[in-house]
């Protein structure tokens, strides 16, 4: 995996895991919010959370957690 692609992941869970410490993604507000972010280098695709979680884990979040999307939603 590339230094890029790791960052991104990093970055992404960070924000997902900021999202649940300042309680904007809590409870039952947690299935309404998550962070993504485009792969720079790769703009037809984003990284963001896996879908099967428990409410309230983002704020466990962790790069190993997030996955690689194209446009359209499919994992890639």
């Amino acid at each position: 995996m590339s230094i890029e692609l790791e960052d991104v992941k990093y970055q992404v869970a960070i924000a997902n895991r900021m999202l649940a410490e300042l309680g904007l993604a809590t409870g039952v507000l947690a299935s309404l919010g998550h962070a993504s972010m485009r792969v720079p280098t790769q703009p037809e695709t984003f990284i963001v959370k896996g879908r099967g979680y428990e409410i309230d884990a983002l704020a466990a979040m962790r790069p190993e957690h997030m996955v690689r999307c194209d446009l359209e939603g499919y994992k890639v």
